[in-house]
């Protein structure tokens, strides 16, 4: 659902411009989390969060690196799905939001689960 939601948020023009510029990447950062915390079953909310996070900011650094082989990876649009395509500072708080509302999505399904 976070995949498709994400992917839609690119796609749709009915949607406010803030929905289009930021969703996105948000929601790329959720799914990070989550396929973590399914992935890890062991890691706690917190822990995939801050994981996620990481792996958000190592992705997006690693966009200043620009060999060929790479470049050419990053053309194909499902690479570009994981890979990125360029850095942008304005990318990293929307990763951050993004793995807070991963982070509330896990703590809620625990505590749905619990109850």
């Amino acid at each position: 659902m976070v995949l498709a939601a994400g992917l839609g948020s690119r796609r749709v023009d009915a949607l406010p411009d803030l929905v289009e510029d930021h969703a996105g990447d948000a929601l790329w950062a959720t799914a990070v989390v989550l396929a973590l915390s399914i992935l890890w079953s062991r890691l706690r909310a917190h822990e995939a969060a801050m994981v996620g996070f990481g792996i958000a900011v190592v992705v997006e650094v690693s966009q200043l690196w620009k060999p060929g082989w790479l470049v050419d990876l990053r053309d194909n649009d499902l690479a570009a799905l994981f890979l990125g395509r360029g850095f942008l500072w304005t990318d990293l708080p929307r990763y951050g939001v993004g793995c807070l509302l991963g982070y509330g999505v896990l703590t809620w399904v625990g505590r749905t689960a619990r109850s």
